[in-house]
């Protein structure tokens, strides 16, 4: 079908044949001679017209490749039979590793430290929404109209899809209807209902799944927040999810096309990319607040992850969740190869307000830390920490999996859509706010405590801090009171003792006075 073309860098052309396969599949392929055949070379012809073979035109090995007719010899002296192969009395094997950049995935544009929300329909279903803050008072109704990029779309918001709005306010007053990611509330609704309107028509009415911001009736010049709308399946069960119907739509299986089946594209990378990588937050335990009637952890979509951390072994007691970021999709293509390479990975958050990071920006880039190389027990698989900017770790990297772990507790509740924030929240300082209390240090003179007639007069009390309560008890009384004087008192035997009500718990023993 072809000959070997004369371009760099091919130097050789191996190919293993239909019968060495064969071999291979039945264990028996074991090289153990080589030889260089020349078939092809005709040497009186070469010789008669003055032609180099160097630049003779020479088949590329074939599946169903003929038998060599003729070999180069081994030596100067006649060969014939087997003394032509060269022997292979041990096979050495050498790894050498290619190393290739891949294509950056995801749902923004980044220069430098700079990032934008893309906005082609290949990864967000209508980029060029907004909505007037001045009409957002609470409550779950939000007007979707068009920005000023609005351009026609066919794909109008339905139910179940999901919107994400950078929340602009009073104090910006530019807005921020623009496709740059800012240092405002980013934070995700889902359209339960369609009450009226369209998109085109700039008179969307859409309730949402939660409750929105109150801007308490803002009058001043219009501000605007720019809002994206990406898609989701409301048959999950059916349809499979975003990634499935929309993302990689153009894949049903991981062969899709005839030409994958046939081989015809057995060497190429199918052009059609899915642009996107996928997040499954798995959760170990119910989440506390969950009202009865909700879903349960049985019930997530992402308990099907479940044994994955068993699987990972790594899973300390105190993390009750994890998230896993990976790139799960039906596309023939394999675009990371074997595995990510060593420390190269680079995972990039925009939208979250990360309270470790010190110069107090959006976004929150994650790497792999090239000093924590190390492999998982009982796997035997490769891991580096996942860091942040300063060398946090909040999670690791699979490299043989092709995965990221995020294990990090506050940060996984900042990605979360249930919590309904893109900030993280730093680590409580607690502590008690109190004095110790003073010592008990209150004394009684029993000779200064006066009985006469009915009366009884409490005096010689020292060593108190605040003010005093004066207790006088008996078989029939019980009285307590702020004066040292009681009065009025029958003949009988009576208890007395005094309370400090500057600490605790201080009182006198009690003083024993008769009165006959």
């Amino acid at each position: 079908m072809s000959f070997i073309l004369k371009n760099n860098p091919t130097i050789i052309n191996i190919k293993l044949t239909n019968a060495g396969r064969k071999a291979l599949a039945e264990g028996r392929l074991n090289f153990t001679k080589w030889a260089i055949g020349d078939s092809e070379i005709d040497y009186s012809f070469y010789n008669s017209i003055n032609f180099n073979p160097f630049f003779a035109n020479i088949l590329r090995p074939k599946d169903a490749n003929p038998n060599f007719i003729h070999f180069i010899k081994r030596n100067e002296f006649s060969e014939s039979g087997d003394t032509i192969y060269t022997p292979l009395n041990s096979v050495p094997s050498v790894t050498s590793v290619i190393v290739n950049t891949a294509t950056e995935r995801g749902f923004f544009n980044s220069s430098g430290s700079t990032f934008t929300f893309k906005n082609d329909f290949t990864i967000v279903k209508q980029p060029d929404a907004m909505v007037d803050i001045s009409t957002i008072n609470g409550g779950y109704y939000m007007t979707l109209i068009k920005s000023p990029n609005y351009v026609a779309n066919i794909n109008e918001p339905q139910i179940g899809d999901y919107i994400l709005v950078k929340w602009a306010n009073p104090n910006i007053s530019a807005g921020t209807v623009n496709f740059k990611v800012e240092n405002v509330a980013t934070l995700w609704y889902k359209i339960e209902d369609i009450i009226s309107g369209t998109l085109a028509n700039n008179n969307l009415l859409i309730k949402v799944d939660r409750n929105l911001p109150n801007f308490n009736n803002y009058v001043g010049s219009p501000i605007y927040s720019s809002v994206f709308i990406y898609p989701n399946s409301n048959n999950r069960l059916v349809s499979g999810d975003s990634i499935q119907n929309y993302y990689g739509k153009p894949y049903i299986t991981d062969f899709v096309d005839e030409s994958v089946l046939t081989f015809l594209e057995n060497c190429n990378c199918s052009t059609v990319d899915v642009p996107v990588w996928n997040m499954s937050i798995v959760f170990t335990e119910e989440i506390a607040g969950v009202q009865v009637g909700n879903r349960n952890i049985s019930q997530y979509y992402s308990s099907a992850f479940g044994g994955f951390i068993q699987y990972i072994q790594q899973l300390n007691p105190e993390i009750k969740k994890i998230g896993i970021i990976h790139y799960t999709n039906n596309s023939p293509s394999n675009q990371y190869g074997e595995l990510l390479y060593e420390s190269t990975p680079v995972l990039e958050l925009p939208t979250i307000m990360w309270h470790k990071r010190t110069d107090g920006n959006i976004g929150l880039t994650l790497t792999s830390d090239a000093s924590s190389r190390d492999i998982l027990p009982n796997l035997n698989t490769v891991y580096h920490n996942l860091v942040d900017q300063d060398g946090n770790v909040v999670g690791k990297v699979f490299n043989d999996l092709k995965i990221f772990v995020i294990e990090d507790q506050e940060l996984l509740f900042a990605m979360t859509y249930k919590s309904n924030r893109n900030w993280t929240l730093p680590e409580p300082i607690a502590g008690f706010n109190f004095t110790l209390c003073p010592t008990c240090s209150i004394e009684i003179d029993d000779d200064q405590v006066i009985v006469s007639g009915n009366t009884i007069i409490v005096n010689g009390v020292t060593g108190n801090i605040g003010s005093l309560f004066y207790k006088l008890t008996s078989g029939s009384v019980n009285i307590i009171q702020e004066s040292n004087v009681f009065t009025g008192l029958s003949a009988d035997t009576y208890q007395i003792t005094v309370i400090d009500t500057g600490t605790p718990e201080c009182q006198t023993e009690p003083v024993i006075k008769v009165i006959s």
